[in-house]
C-alpha cells in the first residue's frame, strides 16, 4: 500500500526503488496506490502509477485494452474514451457510489443495510474583498481568466492542423481543472491568488521563451537524426 501515490507520476529515484521492490522476490504481490491527485497536466500522468500498480505489465487488461500505455497515448489525441481504463484502475467511493450500488443490490432482491451518510448542511458564504480591490474585483478577475489562452494545458488547439481547420476546438479539460483552482484561491486569501498568479505568469514566460527558440528547446540534439530532420523539414 502506498500513500500519496502521486509522487511517483514523474519517475525518479522513488519511482525506480518502488519498482525494483514490487518485481524482485515474490510475483504474486499486490498493489494499491493511495492519492487524491493522480493527474496533474494530463492523463498522460497516470502512466508511470499504472506501470507501478500493474508491476509493469502493460497488457494487464488485455484484450479490451491491449497495452495501457499507447491507450492512453489515444485518450490524449481524443481518439479514445478514458472511462475503460479508469473503471479497471480506479476505485472511487462517493456519497453517489454508494448510494447507487445500495440501491442496485436492493433491486437485485439482496437485504442490505442503507447507507449512513451525514447530512449535509449547505450555506451560503458571500466574500468581500472591498479593502483591497473593491466589490467588482472577483467579477474582473473572472472576466480576465475567461480570456487567457493556457497553451501550455491545451497543446491541441494550437497544433497546426486545428489552426487550419478555422474552427477552434473548446479548451481542454485540463484548462478547466487549472481555472476552477485559481478560482478556489478565493476561499483561501487574495495573498494565496497573487501567489498563484505569478507562478502562472513565470510558467507563461518560460514556456514563451521555449516555444520562441530556434530551434525550439530540447530539438537541437534531436536534429542530428535524419528520421527527425526529414519529419522537421516538412
Amino acid at each position: 500500500m502506498i500513500d500519496e501515490a502521486h509522487r511517483l507520476r514523474s519517475g525518479g529515484v522513488w519511482f525506480e526503488q518502488v519498482m525494483r521492490i514490487l518485481t524482485e522476490g515474490a510475483a504474486d504481490k499486490r498493489v494499491l496506490l493511495l492519492t487524491a491527485t493522480p493527474v496533474h497536466t494530463s492523463l498522460r500522468d497516470l502512466t508511470n502509477l499504472l506501470r507501478v500498480m500493474t508491476k509493469n505489465r502493460r497488457s494487464v487488461w488485455a484484450p479490451a485494452i491491449a497495452d495501457f500505455e499507447r491507450y492512453l497515448k489515444r485518450v490524449e489525441r481524443r481518439e479514445a474514451d478514458p472511462f475503460p481504463l479508469l473503471d479497471r484502475a480506479v476505485v472511487r467511493r462517493s456519497r453517489s457510489d454508494l448510494i447507487r450500488a445500495y440501491e442496485e443490490q436492493v433491486k437485485a432482491g439482496l437485504v442490505v443495510d442503507r447507507p449512513s451518510l451525514p447530512r449535509r448542511k449547505l450555506s451560503h458564504v458571500t466574500y468581500a474583498y472591498a479593502r483591497d480591490g473593491g466589490s467588482a474585483l472577483f467579477d474582473r478577475f473572472v472576466a480576465t481568466v475567461e480570456g487567457l489562452r493556457l497553451a501550455p494545458y491545451d497543446l491541441a488547439r494550437f497544433r497546426r492542423e486545428a489552426l487550419e481547420e478555422g474552427s477552434p476546438a473548446p479548451p481542454s479539460s485540463l484548462v478547466g481543472l487549472y481555472v476552477a483552482g485559481l478560482l478556489k484561491r478565493w476561499e483561501s486569501s487574495l495573498r494565496a491568488v497573487r501567489i498563484s498568479l505569478h507562478r502562472l505568469e513565470t510558467l507563461l514566460r518560460r514556456f514563451l521563451g521555449a516555444i520562441s527558440e530556434t530551434p525550439a528547446a530540447g530539438c537541437s540534439t534531436w536534429q542530428e537524426d535524419p528520421r527527425v530532420r526529414k519529419l522537421l523539414e516538412q
